[in-house]
């Protein structure tokens, strides 16, 4: 499981591939200059939370396992597509293209 630091505080927790995948996408959002809401629903609660993201944000992205599978593009476009809108959202793994 890895997790997703904001600010200096764990704020989500995603399996390391996910993760990667959603630290991919981000990263794309971010190196375009571009600010985003991330969002995602809390199971346990019955809610979710919301983080705004921009160049200034101080992220960190921890991982348990080694990098060693390759990305599926699809799925990084998958995240990318969620914040058309503005709001990325946590999007399952599609079938790679």
């Amino acid at each position: 499981m890895g997790t997703l630091f904001y600010d200096g505080q764990a704020v989500l927790d995603l399996p390391d591939r996910q993760l990667r995948h959603l630290q991919l996408a981000m990263i794309d959002k971010l190196r375009r200059r571009e600010g985003f809401a991330l969002a995602w629903e809390v199971e346990e609660e019955e809610a979710g939370s919301t983080l705004w993201i921009n160049p200034a944000s101080s992220l960190k992205f921890v991982f348990t396992e080694r990098k060693d599978q390759a990305a599926n593009r699809a799925w990084v476009d998958a995240f990318l597509a969620t914040a058309i809108n503005g709001t990325m959202g946590i999007v399952p793994e599609p079938a790679p293209r």
